[in-house]
């Protein structure tokens, strides 16, 4: 081969080669610019989770700091302090310090220290009021400041015979550009005569606010024959109930006073206050019922009234959210619900012989013109004091525990997967 071939042969070769290397070196420079981008994604990545880490961590401890703040309560001693509230009402909470009284619209607000950093403010109520549309009337204008609040717990219960429900809330609240949380008590109680409402924003100090308002429920004590209940839902305690008797003119007149209040969801709140009230003759005769109805601040008024000596009555009212009137025509003389049972109940417990069932009509809520039949029974003679009966009508069941005074002591009736238990209490629920 010639010089200049071999010279061409060795130039393609050479530039082959050149190309080669070129080639190589591209691949090289791809190659570690993948390895580049694959590292930095992987730092990326670990940077994420290191922030996912960090974030988890602190809202742990922001939690752990939360759960810290519930559970606390106050070390300070409280002293029982007497106030008043206007002419007529005199009452007493147990405070850390001195007791404020100012007069506000419809009655008087009064502040006092637990031994927290936000005091407790009671506004005592020149009158009467509905415990569950109260409690939810403040909630709803309170929540409204907020950015989200959310229940964590409703209770009820008795004191000194006279009946509150509970409502705690969390709630978050943007303040100087972070979002803070807090917990909000309300207390909503009769004291005699009169209501109140009680509020502690602060996180912890439950028993602590619930020790502080004791005296205020223990200070006025209602009739002897009042007979107080506590009613939960699958073991909730969601509201109270108060059973009334009283003499007027040969006729004797019962009331049922019930608040309840339901946690639905995460924020809301259904609120339902009733009112029955029965007259009948000395031998339990029903002359007429009145039932009034508060469901979130939404009113019915029904009234049954017979016409004498006849068993036709005469009803008015609202069914199904419209005006309503007509008459309801009973097949037989109808008794008043807790006679009839008192009655049956002392029967049953004056003899161990067999008690056949009684029965009798009562007004139907659900359709007001018609009178439905109940039926009582006896269940179980627990012993010479004590007996359980069962109550049953068209849509529903009761077992109820009678005592020595033919009362109902406890109750029990299944909704479906439900169970409502009513309970008689004379002071604090255990």
């Amino acid at each position: 081969m010639s010089g200049k071939s071999l010279g061409r042969g060795r130039g393609r070769i050479v530039s082959a080669a050149v190309a080669s290397v070129a080639l190589a070196s591209c691949a090289t420079t791809a190659a570690n610019n993948r390895a580049s981008d694959e590292l930095s994604r992987e730092s990326e990545a670990a940077a994420r989770a290191q922030a996912q880490r960090e974030t988890q961590q602190a809202q742990q401890q922001a939690l752990a700091r939360y759960r810290a703040a519930v559970a606390r309560e106050s070390s300070a001693a409280l002293t029982e302090r007497a106030f008043t509230a206007g002419e007529g009402f005199r009452g007493a909470v147990a405070s850390a310090g001195d007791v404020a009284v100012s007069r506000v619209a419809n009655g008087h607000r009064v502040r006092f220290s637990i031994g927290a950093e936000q005091p407790v403010e009671c506004v005592v109520l020149d009158q009467q009021g509905d415990l569950a549309n109260m409690l939810r009337a403040v909630y709803e204008n309170i929540r409204g400041n907020f950015v989200r609040s959310a229940i964590e717990a409703v209770d009820a219960g008795v004191v000194g015979g006279n009946g509150y429900l509970d409502a705690a809330f969390v709630y978050n609240v943007n303040s100087s550009g972070r979002v803070m949380v807090g917990s909000v008590k309300i207390r909503t109680l009769t004291t005699g005569d009169r209501s109140a409402i009680c509020t502690h924003d602060e996180p912890g100090y439950r028993q602590s606010f619930h020790r502080a308002i004791v005296p205020l429920m223990r200070g006025a004590r209602p009739s002897p024959r009042d007979a107080n209940y506590v009613v939960s839902l699958n073991d909730h305690r969601i509201g109270v109930q108060l059973l009334r008797f009283r003499e007027e003119q040969g006729i004797t007149i019962e009331e049922t006073y019930a608040s309840t209040l339901i946690a639905r969801g995460e924020a809301d709140l259904t609120a339902i206050d009733s009112v029955t009230i029965e007259r009948y003759t000395a031998d339990g005769v029903l002359e007429s019922q009145r039932e009034i109805e508060n469901t979130n601040l939404t009113l019915e008024n029904n009234v049954w009234q017979r016409e004498a000596n006849t068993l036709r009555y005469h009803f008015e009212g609202t069914h199904l959210g419209r005006p309503l009137t007509g008459v309801a025509v009973a097949h037989e003389v109808l008794r008043a619900a807790t006679p009839t049972i008192s009655a049956f109940a002392r029967r049953a417990l004056a003899s161990s012989d067999a008690l056949a069932p009684t029965e009798r009509e009562r007004f139907n809520s659900a359709n007001p013109l018609t009178v439905t039949r109940s039926r009582i029974e006896l269940a179980q003679r627990v012993d010479s004091a004590h007996a359980w009966l069962t109550i049953t009508s068209p849509r529903r069941s009761t077992r109820a525990l009678v005592g020595p005074d033919g009362m109902p002591t406890e109750m029990h009736t299944e909704l479906g997967r439900l169970t409502v238990i009513t309970r008689r209490v004379d002071g604090e629920p255990q």
